[in-house]
């Protein structure tokens, strides 16, 4: 039996650090602050998101920093669905700022914690005049009163995906009116 010790030891020691990770990564991404408000859109920021409100391309606009990775909000109003919205924004904003631009074939369905149902493609693209690759998501919503909201994930390419969940999380909290 002594000769388990050790090795019992380090497996308990492993799991302990394991679990710890979870624990602390879950206690670092709770709702922090008050709400963040781009035109009627509102989001809850977690824990280390840092947030600045204004605008952008004329519509009220927000963005959310953690490091590197950046969640901007945009709100406007639409006639027409989130697929039509979501285009539009590639076609207007994200293509016309992009060097090089991949975006994702098929647009995933989401729904916000309201119930408000909206479309996600993700993409890759190298953007301003240093060519810097990025990685993101955008995701557009369109309430029954013609409040869209436009939210763009994105970060450095291969980081992106460390704050993945926390923008998924703000985009499905967000309140649109």
């Amino acid at each position: 039996m002594k000769r388990w010790v050790p090795a019992l030891a380090v497996a308990s020691l492993i799991l302990a650090v394991v679990a710890g990770g979870y624990v602390v990564a879950s206690a670092m991404s709770l709702p922090s602050g008050p709400p963040v408000e781009a035109g009627l859109v509102k989001v809850f920021p977690l824990s280390g998101w840092q947030s600045r409100e204004g605008q952008a391309a004329g519509v009220p606009a927000a963005r959310l920093t953690r490091g590197n990775a950046n969640l901007d909000v945009l709100s406007t109003e639409a006639s027409a669905g989130p697929e039509f919205v979501l285009a539009r924004y590639v076609r207007d904003v994200l293509e016309p700022a992009a060097g090089r631009l991949s975006i994702s074939d098929s647009a995933d369905e989401v729904v916000l914690d309201s119930g408000l149902p909206g479309l996600r493609v993700a993409y890759v693209g190298s953007f301003g005049d240093r060519n810097v690759q990025v990685e993101g998501e955008v995701t557009a919503v369109v309430s029954a009163t013609g409040t869209a909201a436009i939210f763009d994930a994105w970060g450095p390419e291969g980081l992106f995906g460390y704050v993945r969940g926390d923008t998924r999380e703000m985009v499905t909290t967000a309140e649109v009116p």
